[in-house]
């Protein structure tokens, strides 16, 4: 048996050479230190741009007092100014402060804006380098509510914006009242005044409000009733005479009265027939049956209408 000498391996490790391979686990890490240095990058940017912008609203919006003065309402229509317009600039100048950056201010302005009765809807309070202005919707007066403490302004939704108080004392004046109404006007102002005499009264004012007879009427009567069916029935007064209107405007109770249109068709031939006058010369009339009939006796109408002893057909009536 013999012996074989022979070389022994090399326990020396054989070196890798370069581009012997990608590493994803190494790029990844790369681009993600790259992405935080991006990141803090474009964070320092946008400080230093809001802080350039929040500097310049500064400068423009710099702090200036509110007053009165430098608030202004838009769009307000005409029965606003004077003294209403005068207290909301006023309500709006107590709760703005001076400060460019006091959002809450002009938040509490809005809320006192739409507490005001006069005040529908408020869609905008900003602050401006003059002051202050305001975006808001306003309710109309239509008219003048007779009750047992005086005299209240209701809007064209029956909402109470004035009173109590002397006829004279309130603005705006030259609007159409409304009598003989038993429901109490509702305690607060910005509410509506319930009832159906109220919502009788205001449909036929709206009705009625843009005829070039509508100024001849003094009271719209809301507390009388028909004595055959015990409804309510519309009475006009004139300074003179009175029109019995009937059943409220779209009442489900008027189908043996002529439709609404006929009713307003008929007061303006009365007009034109009469030198401008519905009350055919200073009578009492009646335009919701089948015919205009009149009566010459002096207008004292009772809290039930009854028809007139005296009838006297239109000529023009259908």
């Amino acid at each position: 048996m013999g012996w074989f000498l022979t070389k022994p391996k090399s326990k020396k490790k054989k070196r890798k050479t370069k581009g012997q391979g990608w590493d994803p686990a190494r790029t990844l890490a790369g681009l993600k230190v790259l992405g935080v240095a991006a990141a803090v990058v474009g964070a320092a940017a946008a400080w230093r741009a809001g802080e350039v912008a929040l500097v310049g609203y500064a400068t423009e919006h710099r702090a200036v007092a509110v007053t009165p003065g430098n608030v202004t309402l838009h769009g307000t229509p005409d029965w606003i100014e004077g003294q209403i317009a005068q207290r909301l600039r006023e309500a709006v100048a107590e709760v703005v402060r001076s400060d460019p950056f006091d959002g809450r201010g002009l938040t509490d302005a809005a809320a006192v804006l739409t507490m005001d009765p006069w005040v529908e809807e408020v869609q905008q309070v900003r602050r401006t380098p003059r002051g202050v202005e305001v975006e808001a919707t306003y309710r109309e007066p239509l008219a003048m509510v007779e009750a047992r403490d005086g005299f209240h302004i209701i809007d064209t939704q029956g909402v109470r914006l004035a009173g109590p108080a002397y006829w004279h004392a309130l603005e705006p004046s030259g609007l159409p009242l409304i009598i003989n109404v038993s429901a109490a006007p509702p305690s607060e102002l910005g509410f509506p005044w319930d009832g159906a005499e109220i919502e009788a009264g205001v449909e036929l004012v709206k009705l009625l409000r843009g005829e070039p007879f509508a100024p001849q009427i003094t009271m719209y009567d809301v507390g009388q009733r028909d004595a055959r069916t015990d409804k309510l029935c519309l009475v006009l007064h004139t300074d003179g005479g009175a029109v019995v209107w009937g059943r409220p405007p779209g009442d489900a109770w008027a189908v043996a009265e002529v439709s609404t249109p006929e009713k307003v068709d008929r007061l303006r031939r009365l007009a034109e027939t009469y030198m401008g006058r519905i009350d055919a010369g200073g009578r009492t009339v009646w335009v919701h049956g089948e015919q205009v009939q009149t009566d010459d006796r002096p207008v004292k109408l009772p809290s039930r209408i009854v028809e007139p002893s005296v009838r006297g057909a239109f000529a023009g009536s259908r």
